[in-house]
């Protein structure tokens, strides 16, 4: 077999490009959802985002974004588990320890929470919700 042609390999970085694009795309959707506290919908935004572009340069983003909608929604477990692919992709992704420490907050593990507050606040030391959730964790750890 021919070996492949340097178009296909342009199409590809094409294709990819259009992917990322069209992620991106859904990412906003997403936002404008969450802003519009349409959690569910937000969700299937940044799940559409995250089968086009599984691995690309925002997809980390798409996680910690849809870590958030699932906070809302109640479905802890979920987020955490989103929370920690954004931060497999992008360990110094600051948002995506602080919404680990909500997730975890809200599981009863508040050793974890404190552990991811305190990350995240190395990373975005101004974040008040970071603050008081970190202050809410020690807390339920000296009860």
């Amino acid at each position: 077999a021919p070996p492949p042609s340097s178009s296909s390999k342009a199409d590809n970085s094409i294709s990819e490009g259009n992917h990322q694009r069209d992620a991106d795309r859904l990412k906003s959707d997403g936002n404008t959802y969450m802003s519009q506290k349409q959690y569910r919908e937000a969700v299937d935004a940044y799940t559409r985002a995250l089968r086009l572009c599984p691995s690309g340069p925002s997809s980390h983003v798409y996680y910690a974004n849809r870590a958030a909608a699932l906070c809302y929604l109640e479905q802890y477990a979920e987020a955490e588990r989103d929370s920690e692919k954004s931060l497999a992709l992008k360990p110094d992704y600051g948002k995506a320890h602080a919404r680990l420490g909500l997730s975890r907050f809200f599981l009863g593990d508040y050793e974890g929470a404190v552990t991811a507050y305190e990350t995240a606040l190395r990373y975005d030391p101004n974040n008040a919700a970071s603050r008081s959730y970190l202050a809410k964790a020690r807390v339920r750890l000296e009860v």
